[in-house]
C-alpha cells in the first residue's frame, strides 16, 4: 500500500510598516515593510489614501519597498504591507 505524502498548508501574515509623511505632488518616498524571521515575502502593497500612487517596488524575500507619488494637494501618510508565508514545520 502507498500513502501518498499529505500536503501542508501555508501559514500566512500580512506585515504593515511605518506611515510614512509624503508631501503634496511628490514622487520618489519608500515605503517599507518586513517580514518575520522564518517567513518569505509573496506579495507587496500600500495602504494609502486619494491620490497616492505606486510608482515602482522592489521585493526581496525578506520584505519590500514601495516608491510612492502623490498627485495631490495635500501631504498624504501611506505605509507598506508585505504577505509573508512559510511552509509549517520548516
Amino acid at each position: 500500500y502507498y500513502a501518498p505524502p499529505v500536503a501542508t498548508a501555508l501559514q500566512c501574515t500580512r506585515q504593515f510598516g511605518s506611515f510614512v509623511n509624503v508631501p503634496a505632488n511628490t514622487y520618489g518616498f519608500g515605503v517599507s515593510a518586513t517580514c518575520p524571521v522564518g517567513y518569505t515575502a509573496t506579495g507587496l502593497g500600500i495602504e494609502a489614501a486619494a491620490n497616492l500612487v505606486m510608482a515602482d517596488s522592489s521585493i526581496n524575500s525578506s520584505g519590500g519597498t514601495v516608491f510612492t507619488y502623490n498627485l495631490g494637494g495635500t501631504a498624504q501618510s501611506p505605509r507598506a504591507w508585505v504577505q509573508c508565508c512559510r511552509v509549517p514545520g520548516r
